[in-house]
């Protein structure tokens, strides 16, 4: 059988002379692509690009543990907003209503804020939003400030257990756990049209809230909600992180945060099979860049909200996870448009 002669063009340098190997003082050659040495040009970019997203989903969560706890030693990641912050805020926006509670059930405290800038009736609604994690009410500081919103109804905004002024530090690490704190703020405004916005982890609380209390949640918004374990960033370092002496190099709300990311995988596959509980209206806002709660989430989302009485899909280009914070009025304009339904 004849060999095919392998082709090769001789590498040069900047000035057009050809380069020679430091050891061996032999001129540089390199095959030619399709010659059977070097996969072709477009091989090559695939492999690159499987890396590079290889490298995102194993290393960059972890480097921005890194970066939060480096924020928390110089008081960067404080989220915690005490009432008098609060009412500090409020006062310089001129806000007509406001207030800050805590209740108590079963040994669970829930911190929570409220704003409005009308006279409340019984047919006022209610917008109630739960924060990720980690993260505290101070995350939805845009949402209670927000005047239409508060030209609209009740603005409500609440510390979930394990963070912020809700029992700081305390392992409620279900999503049955949490579910039950929101519905402590749910029964405050018993009676009125309550509305569920959920950020990141907020999105299954107020999604297993809707399935739970069907009758008493008029609608829902989530923001790059992680609703499905398949599609939820499973990281490396989760299990070694909940153990000391790792654990205590971390901050509080980032331990327990790590401990119900842990156990959302077991609270998911629990409600699976209830997303035809679910009968108002949602509407899902996912960012084409957001790889904490990769879009695949919001498309399992839809196909399994069958009952819903309307459903619709957001997608916000170039938008990572984070735009909850600095992008308000995706939220508000989806709140306005549900109610009107």
């Amino acid at each position: 059988m004849q060999r095919t002669p392998t082709l090769a063009v001789m590498n040069t340098n900047r000035r057009g002379q050809p380069c020679v190997a430091p050891i061996t003082g032999q001129p540089c050659v390199a095959p030619i692509a399709g010659s059977g040495l070097v996969p072709p040009l477009a091989n090559q970019k695939n492999r690159i690009l499987k890396k590079k997203r290889r490298f995102k989903k194993r290393y960059i969560p972890f480097i921005l543990l890194l970066f939060i706890l480096s924020c928390n030693a110089s008081g960067v990641m404080d989220m915690v907003m005490t009432p008098k912050d609060l009412a500090e805020r409020f006062q310089k926006a001129s806000i007509k209503h406001y207030s800050t509670q805590t209740i108590s059930r079963n040994g669970r405290d829930v911190f929570f804020a409220q704003t409005t800038n009308v006279e409340v009736t019984d047919s006022t609604p209610v917008f109630i939003f739960a924060h990720g994690t980690p993260g505290a009410l101070s995350n939805s500081i845009a949402y209670l400030l927000d005047s239409t919103l508060l030209s609209t109804g009740i603005v409500v905004a609440y510390d979930r257990p394990g963070f912020g002024l809700s029992n700081p530090g305390a392992l409620v690490s279900t999503l049955d756990g949490q579910v039950a704190a929101l519905k402590q703020v749910m029964d405050v405004f018993k009676g009125h049209q309550l509305y569920l916005v959920g950020h990141s982890y907020g999105a299954p609380v107020i999604l297993q809230a809707a399935m739970d209390s069907p009758d008493e949640v008029a609608g829902l918004v989530w923001l790059g909600g992680v609703v499905h374990t398949a599609w939820k960033a499973h990281a490396w370092w989760r299990k070694p992180m909940s153990y000391p002496p790792i654990k205590w190099l971390f901050p509080v709300s980032m331990n327990v945060s790590n401990h119900e990311m842990m156990e959302l995988d077991a609270g998911l596959k629990k409600i699976e099979n209830k997303w035809t509980e679910v009968t108002c209206p949602v509407v899902m806002i996912q960012g084409t860049k957001d790889w904490l709660a990769v879009p695949e989430n919001t498309k399992y989302a839809e196909a399994k909200l069958e009952k819903a009485k309307y459903k619709e899909v957001v997608m916000v280009s170039d938008a990572s996870h984070f735009f909850y914070f600095s992008q308000p009025h995706y939220v508000v304009d989806a709140l306005i448009r549900i109610m009107a339904l």
